[in-house]
């Protein structure tokens, strides 16, 4: 499996602007998990706990890996 990117965790919380507390709230996990995963102090996480940070940052699962996420619209060819 790909590995995270902490900065891209980082990114879309910041662009959310939700605190780490918040998030971790959101995610279901505490705050020294999403902590340790932003700065890469974790750096293999659970899958369970990405789709959770994910559900937490209200992104797809597969957003966590990649830069560049087709939107729904795209993914149905619409404009």
């Amino acid at each position: 499996m790909k590995k995270i990117d902490s900065g891209k965790i980082f990114r879309l919380r910041f662009e959310k602007g939700i605190s780490q507390e918040n998030l971790a709230f959101l995610s279901g996990l505490t705050a020294s998990t999403v902590a340790a995963i932003e700065t890469g102090r974790k750096t293999n996480p659970r899958i369970a706990t990405l789709m959770a940070l994910a559900q937490g940052l209200g992104v797809d699962f597969i957003s966590l890996f990649c830069d560049d996420v087709p939107s729904d619209k795209k993914k149905r060819g619409k404009r």
